[in-house]
């Protein structure tokens, strides 16, 4: 997964290094566990779950139960691309700010704010930096390669693939944007 897509004919530096920085902390753990620091901070991860468990839900006819879609494939693709999302942020943030202390946002009116806003942003189609684009769009050429459609099938559930071709871009995209609205200077 450390190769750049061939696809994109030129590459911003700063979205190539941003890349980089980000596949890099997969392959890092920290001193005392066995998670990788890409799955860091907890306080993130914790509204990504949520957020992924319904966008896997709304994937299948009729709708799963939020239990059943924590149990899906398509769950955990949808959290590794929204975390990609956050990382993204984290690391764009470090390079421009300098690798400035941050602090998260925990007050749950302000998260729930920020969910509808990031929600909002999402329909209503959100604007972001090239080089952002960029780095999505390296992912996404990651994301789709290995991506099967028979794997996210279910039995007794109908799987609408034109959704998932849409969802993918946005769980990176919302991971992204959400993260920058509970990250407090």
């Amino acid at each position: 997964m450390k190769r750049l897509p061939k696809k994109i004919e030129y590459i911003d530096p700063v979205a190539q290094t941003i890349w980089h920085t980000v596949v890099d902390t997969m392959d890092q753990y920290t001193n005392d566990s066995v998670l990788s620091k890409f799955y860091l901070p907890e306080e993130l991860v914790t509204h990504c779950r949520s957020t992924a468990s319904i966008f896997a839900q709304v994937h299948y006819a009729p709708l799963l139960e939020p239990d059943e879609a924590y149990k899906t494939r398509l769950y955990t693709l949808f959290l590794f691309s929204m975390m990609c999302g956050v990382q993204i942020y984290l690391k764009e943030r470090s390079m421009i700010k300098n690798y400035p202390y941050y602090k998260i946002v925990s007050n749950e009116r302000l998260v729930k704010e920020a969910r509808q806003k990031v929600t909002k942003l999402l329909f209503d189609g959100a604007v972001i930096l090239e080089t952002i684009d960029q780095v999505i769009n390296m992912f996404l050429a990651q994301l789709m390669v290995i991506r099967q459609k028979r794997r996210f099938t279910i039995k007794d559930k109908i799987f609408d693939e034109e959704k998932f071709d849409r969802f993918l871009p946005a769980s990176i995209l919302w991971g992204y944007l959400f993260t920058k609205e509970l990250i407090i200077d």
